[in-house]
């Protein structure tokens, strides 16, 4: 499996012009100019990543990751994680289907919602979280919060198994948390989200008692958060890149 660190384009389209790429090896990262940027961003506004990665392999005589694809054109147009080209930024995300989601027998239900939306699971594992990974998990939730919500939110974590899922798609990590509500509080969460759909608990509710909010889901929230979590919870094996037919539509 080739990555790609840089590429060489000299024409507007692949079917139009013949297309001189240049495959450099990792370490050798070679930015392509002004004149080559603006070349670039034509091709692969007219192309989706996969369809790029493929045309890549071909020309080099092995499989290219469709993510080297996406992380070298961000590369190119100076962003982590985006471009500036519409439509030509994958994401990965963490999502946790919380204990309650698990006990409540929804997880067919919300995973379906995903998959729905066009997002693919690329790693998917059951874990009961321990005192350890919850930590590591919420690592900043004490000092942000205090103490008493760290606790009840580690309680709430630690009483059964969550569902962790790894998502990929454009602009992941802003759409999945836009399926969920705009609110952690599912009964402030408009009809149609995911939060919205399946609680109804509000915010006073929650602090007026001390307890948890069960709102079912937890996604990433930027993409620096997204880069960890995914390294949290799952190996670099765990994860896995394949096609689904949705990529023609969505990708």
């Amino acid at each position: 499996m080739w990555s790609v660190d840089g590429v060489y384009a000299g024409g507007e389209t692949l079917h139009e012009y013949k297309v001189k790429w240049t495959i450099l090896a990792p370490g050798h990262a070679q930015l392509p100019d002004t004149r080559r940027r603006e070349s670039l961003r034509v091709v692969v506004s007219r192309w989706s990543a996969p369809d790029l990665a493929r045309a890549l392999g071909k020309l080099v005589g092995a499989p290219i990751e469709c993510r080297a694809v996406v992380m070298m054109i961000a590369q190119v147009f100076g962003r982590t994680g985006m471009s500036e080209t519409t439509g030509v930024s994958i994401e990965r995300t963490l999502v946790l289907l919380k204990p309650d989601a698990v006990t409540r027998g929804v997880l067919g239900r919300i995973v379906a919602r995903f998959e729905d939306a066009l997002f693919k699971v690329v790693g998917v594992k059951m874990v009961w979280m321990d005192a350890d990974l919850t930590r590591r998990h919420y690592v900043d939730l004490e000092e942000r919060q205090g103490t008493d919500v760290y606790n009840v939110t580690a309680s709430y974590m630690q009483q059964g198994p969550v569902l962790a899922l790894v998502l990929e798609g454009v602009d992941t990590i802003k759409a999945v948390r836009k399926m969920l509500g705009p609110t952690i509080f599912p009964g402030d969460s408009p009809p149609g989200t995911i939060r919205g759909d399946f609680g109804h608990q509000t915010k006073a509710y929650a602090n007026t008692r001390g307890r948890a909010v069960a709102n079912l889901v937890h996604a990433s929230g930027s993409a620096e958060d997204a880069k960890r979590e995914v390294e949290l919870w799952f190996k670099a094996d765990e994860l896995f890149d394949y096609e689904i037919l949705a990529e023609k539509y969505a990708f």
